[in-house]
């Protein structure tokens, strides 16, 4: 987790996915962390996908939706975060 922090912090990285809550102490204890924001729930959109191995049931998304959902957490970052 290190590695893929310290790369997003020198910009070979546009993004990383990681727990929530380890997100949130990078976010938290680390100098540059104020620059970086949590965007999106990777849970729930695997959960959506069928991918999680709780999904039950039809998934409710598909292959296609995700460059959506990645757009769209793509704009609320340089909403909120630029």
């Amino acid at each position: 987790m290190d590695v893929a922090y310290e790369r997003l912090v020198a910009g070979r990285a546009e993004a990383f996915a990681s727990d929530d809550i380890l997100l949130s102490g990078y976010i938290a204890t680390r100098p540059e962390g104020r620059n970086f924001g949590i965007v999106g729930d990777l849970r729930t959109v695997a959960w959506k996908l069928g991918v999680a191995d709780s999904s039950r049931g039809t998934p409710s998304l598909t292959a296609s939706d995700l460059p959506g959902i990645v757009e769209g957490w793509l704009a609320w970052e340089s909403t909120y975060l630029r």
